[in-house]
């Protein structure tokens, strides 16, 4: 199960039958506005997630009015592991939007 952890500003997959969780993405330090891979990643209001058939999670950014996508690079089986081992990186991006409260990011700009 992915997870929008809009308190910890990450996304988090959780394998339910172990328990076992794991921040996908963002480092859930700062709440700013950053494209990037993994925990290089910034989000700043999570508000919905919904995993597609593209092997991507498009998450809704509402302080900053936008669509963001995270692909995962493969299945989760394949992404994580039978034992959920070290996953492989991923790559948040903005898709539309991106005006609003928080832009950018220890000086850098989204655009």
């Amino acid at each position: 199960m992915y997870v929008a952890d809009t308190g910890n500003y990450v996304v988090r997959i959780i394998q339910l039958r172990s328990g076992y969780v794991h921040t996908v993405a963002g480092r859930g330090e700062e709440h700013c506005f950053l494209d990037g891979v993994s925990d290089a990643a910034r989000f700043p209001t999570l508000v919905s997630i919904v995993l597609s058939s593209n092997d991507s999670i498009y998450i809704c950014d509402k302080k900053n009015h936008a669509l963001r996508n995270v692909a995962l690079g493969g299945h989760e089986e394949t992404l994580f592991g039978p034992c959920m081992g070290v996953p492989l990186p991923v790559i948040v991006t903005t898709l539309c939007g991106g005006t609003g409260g928080t832009l950018g990011c220890l000086g850098q700009s989204h655009i």
